[in-house]
């Protein structure tokens, strides 16, 4: 479900250089990158709320990006995929969450797509 789940990037270039882009993106936009694999890194923008946040009901969960890398017609494609969440017991403030965080990961994703353009290395997007 591109544009709800897994956002496409295309990006021309050299793969090294067009990874390089998108760290700088992701890390200009204050996300964390931990490369689990050449083809696949996890970013992370915020942090996991203490119990006692979560018992306040005043926090956000951290936007967890799965970022995935994959050679392209002489580019390189880039998949940024969400996880699928559901509410935890259907109560309003789960509501709420699920509300900031899709609105959360359609920002970022809006977000660097226009960082990417703007470094003129975008050659598509699903965005």
């Amino acid at each position: 479900m591109a544009g709800m789940f897994t956002w496409h990037y295309v990006l021309s270039g050299d793969p090294e250089a067009a990874r390089t882009a998108v760290r700088e993106v992701l890390e200009r936009h204050e996300f964390s990158v931990e490369e689990r694999s050449e083809d696949e890194w996890r970013a992370t923008q915020g942090s996991r709320p203490s119990f006692w946040a979560k018992m306040a009901g005043d926090f956000h969960e951290p936007v967890v990006l799965s970022v995935k890398f994959a050679e392209v017609d002489g580019g390189l494609g880039v998949d940024l995929h969400r996880p699928v969440f559901a509410a935890a017991g259907g109560v309003s403030r789960d509501v709420r969450v699920m509300e900031y965080l899709d609105h959360a990961y359609r920002e970022a994703a809006s977000a660097v797509r226009d960082d990417l353009t703007a470094k003129g290395v975008l050659l598509s997007s699903s965005v």
